[in-house]
């Protein structure tokens, strides 16, 4: 990237850091699904018990193949969860 004119070093590196554009509608059936699936831990997270955040993350990441972005994911599940 050495020799190339800024605008064109900055939109490379703007590419390389672009994510998976997700469908939203693909997001919401996997974040339900898994809510549905684990209703025993919704309960725990909604008295308080946070931890058990990261193991929805990793079933709606393992739901999607890896395609979704768990910070994505993560801000899905709590918006639903509160």
């Amino acid at each position: 990237m050495i020799g190339l004119p800024p605008k064109e070093f900055a939109g490379k590196i703007v590419e390389s850091m672009k994510t998976k554009r997700v469908d939203e509608n693909i997001l919401q059936i996997i974040l339900g699904e898994v809510l549905e699936d684990h209703q025993g831990l919704v309960g725990e997270y909604k008295q308080g018990k946070h931890e058990v955040l990261n193991f929805l993350i990793g079933k709606a990441m393992s739901m999607s193949k890896g395609k979704l972005n768990a910070i994505v994911i993560k801000e899905g599940l709590i918006k639903r969860l509160n």
